[in-house]
C-alpha cells in the first residue's frame, strides 16, 4: 500500500528499500531535520516529487530509482542515483527489476560497509551480494528452465506415444 513520509523532527532519518508510487505531492517531505538524512535503494514511480528536503542539514541519496516522476529531488542532495532511465520491471504493478534490466541492474554502489548506514539486503530480505542493483529490489538468481534428458521414441515417429523425462525447477521469488 502507498504511504507518505513527512518529518518535522530535529533527528536525521534513514529510509531504505521502500517503494513509493503515485504521490500527488511529495513521497517524502523532510522540513526540519537538524541532522543529515539518508535515502538508500528506494524506488519512486510516478510521484510529483520523490523527496523534498528543505532542512539545513545534508541529505544523502544513493541507489534510488525514479521513473515517471515530475521532480526527482527538491533541495540539496549528495546523490548517487539513476533517474529517468529505462527500467525493466517484472510487470506494471511489480517493481522488482528483471535480469534483463539495463537501467538499474548492477549499477548500485555497495553499501555493505557504508560509514553511516550499512546494510546488505533488499526489500524482500534477499542478500544484495557482490554486485548491487539500484532500487528496492535486488535481482536474485536467474530462472532456469527444466532440463530435458530423454525423449522417446524418436520425435519423427508418428502415431507413437511420446515420453519426456527431465528435471523440474522452482522459480526464485
Amino acid at each position: 500500500s502507498n504511504f507518505m513520509l513527512g518529518f518535522t523532527t530535529n533527528v536525521g532519518i534513514k529510509v531504505r528499500n521502500c517503494i513509493f508510487e503515485g504521490w500527488p505531492q511529495q513521497a517524502i517531505l523532510n522540513a526540519r531535520s537538524a541532522e543529515s538524512s539518508y535515502y538508500y535503494n528506494n524506488t519512486f514511480i510516478n510521484c510529483v516529487t520523490n523527496i523534498e528536503y528543505t532542512s539545513t542539514a545534508i541529505a544523502i541519496a544513493k541507489n534510488n530509482i525514479s521513473k515517471g516522476s515530475t521532480n526527482n529531488f527538491v533541495g540539496t542532495f549528495v546523490a548517487g542515483d539513476r533517474l529517468s532511465q529505462t527500467f525493466t520491471f517484472v510487470s506494471a504493478t511489480d517493481y522488482a527489476i528483471t535480469g534483463a534490466d539495463a537501467g538499474a541492474r548492477t549499477y548500485g554502489l555497495d553499501l555493505t560497509a557504508d560509514a553511516i548506514y550499512p546494510f546488505s539486503d533488499d526489500i524482500d530480505g534477499n542478500a544484495r551480494g557482490a554486485t548491487w542493483d539500484i532500487g528496492a529490489f535486488q535481482v536474485t538468481a536467474a530462472v532456469v528452465g527444466p532440463t530435458i534428458t530423454t525423449i522417446a521414441p524418436d520425435p519423427a515417429t508418428t502415431g507413437a506415444e511420446l515420453t519426456i523425462t527431465g528435471t523440474a525447477f522452482e522459480a526464485p521469488q
